[in-house]
């Protein structure tokens, strides 16, 4: 189980920062302690991240097609980034009405999978089974 340092040291591990800096977008204080506004920024930071690494992948023809790897991490990626900008526009003393924790989860799960389907030379991910 993850606990707010643990947290923090996975972003830092995914975001390519040196592990255990203070003071981040993904400090262990924003987990413990953060708004929904703080917590938006750092999904922001996150989906823009995980974009630009992709990025540096090339891609088959095929994986850039519907349901092709490259398509699934894009669409995840923009699915983040609107949830990170609605939590951005919420007052600093909102709760989470949204449930955007299954929203988050989810569209990191997607780019995971998409990722995977790329690497394993499934470019067209779960329609090429």
């Amino acid at each position: 189980m993850y606990d707010a340092v643990g947290i923090e040291y996975a972003f830092d591990f995914l975001l390519e920062k040196p592990v255990g800096g203070r003071g981040g977008p993904n400090d262990a204080d924003v987990f413990r302690n953060g708004t929904i506004k703080t917590l938006g920024e750092l999904m922001e930071i996150t989906a823009n991240h995980l974009l630009e690494r992709a990025n540096r992948f090339k891609f088959d023809p095929i994986e850039s097609e519907p349901g092709g790897a490259k398509v699934k991490i894009e669409i995840s990626v923009e699915k983040l980034l609107e949830v990170a900008q609605e939590m951005k526009a919420r007052a600093e003393t909102d709760v989470e009405p949204e449930d955007y924790h299954w929203i988050i989860i989810g569209s990191l799960i997607e780019t995971i999978a998409g990722l995977l389907y790329h690497f394993e030379g499934k470019g067209a991910g779960a329609s090429q089974r």
